[in-house]
């Protein structure tokens, strides 16, 4: 399996590494990279499984992942520069916290949208629910495509009925952007994350470098019902003054589709400074 990168912007400059989420791909981050690609060299690789095919029905831990983009970008020509900005969302944000842990010389910011590195308290009581609720679908409908015969269209209408419950809570998304079609084997971030906390190995709270951090999240729509990140997060975040936090009024989950202008321009400070 070979990760697909992509690859914009002038080589010679600072270097920007984008980790997209659920369900999307590297397309997410093109209304950023089109702002962003003028003044720095752009990398944005599809994670396993999203994108163009479907690699391994199994699925991938998240050091498995990790490892893999860590191979796929070391192995990209032209080669990355020694350090590089890590700018994520979603499961990539798990993802790039897990990366910069590992490879924290490689590190030299983090942008981080809307996933923080610490969730223990919800704002709304109904956080507690929704969470695991909509995660557990997802994973379960993951676990369902191993049933024989039936088991990948069982496991396509519980993915699609999971995010329709999701979306009675205002999740904004109308669907994935994705260059292929939707499809049950990109739950598997939700399958591991569960797997782990069954197991008793689950993590919450990353340790990450002491770089310049930005940290962005919604607050519109479903993130009126559930946050993925908490006060403490964000008084962490805070108590550098290199770093940055910034609340998006008008977005949701998906502020970089909701307020790109505004997102674009704010990365774009937080860079220059």
């Amino acid at each position: 399996m070979s990760i697909k990168i992509w690859d914009s912007g002038p080589a010679n400059s600072e270097t920007l590494v984008f980790f997209h989420g659920f369900p999307d791909d590297a397309s997410m981050w093109n209304l950023q990279v089109a702002y962003l690609e003028k003044k720095y060299r752009c990398i944005r690789p599809d994670l396993p499984n999203f994108g163009d095919s479907i690699d391994d029905p199994a699925g991938f831990s998240f050091d498995t992942v990790v490892d893999k983009l860590n191979r796929a970008l070391n192995q990209h020509k032209p080669a990355l520069p020694e350090k590089f900005t890590l700018v994520v969302h979603d499961w990539g944000a798990i993802y790039g916290y897990i990366f910069a842990q590992k490879f924290s010389n490689r590190i030299n910011r983090i942008v981080a949208l809307d996933i923080g590195a610490s969730i223990k308290m919800q704002p709304n009581p109904l956080g507690y629910f929704l969470i695991p609720a909509y995660q557990l679908g997802l994973a379960s409908a993951f676990i369902a495509t191993k049933i024989p015969a039936v088991g990948v269209a069982l496991a396509g209408a519980a993915t699609t009925a999971t995010l329709t419950g999701l979306s009675l809570f205002g999740n904004e998304y109308a669907g994935p952007t994705r260059r292929t079609p939707m499809s049950p084997y990109l739950n598997y971030p939700y399958y591991y994350f569960w797997k782990d906390a069954m197991a008793g190995k689950l993590k919450m709270e990353y340790d990450l470098p002491g770089v310049p951090f930005m940290f962005a999240y919604g607050t519109q729509g479903v993130k009126k019902w559930m946050m993925f990140h908490d006060e403490e997060w964000l008084k962490r975040i805070q108590s550098e003054k290199q770093n940055r936090v910034v609340a998006f009024e008008q977005s949701g989950h998906w502020l970089m589709r909701d307020e790109p202008g505004k997102l674009n321009r704010e990365i774009e400070a937080f860079l220059e400074t």
